[in-house]
């Protein structure tokens, strides 16, 4: 999984109004409800190991994670 702070990045990407430059900008940012560093766990998911690995199953769920924590940092 390796959802943590230690890889969460707020990225502004644009136009200056007249269209003359480009503006990136990089910067951490971290939320209350991630650990610090990463973790193969996220929320009592542990990816499988050995046997019990199913790529299927893996992927879906870690698409509905990814969904589940771009809500709580980017709310509508």
């Amino acid at each position: 999984m390796n959802f943590s702070n230690r890889q969460l990045r707020y990225i502004f990407e644009g136009l200056t109004d007249d269209e003359k430059y480009y503006v990136l900008a990089e910067m951490p940012v971290s939320v209350d409800f991630l650990p610090k560093d990463s973790s193969d766990e996220y929320e009592g998911y542990k990816i499988p190991e050995g046997e019990k690995f199913n790529g299927e199953v893996v992927s879906k769920r870690i698409a509905e994670v990814n969904k589940k924590v771009a809500k709580r940092v980017m709310p509508q």
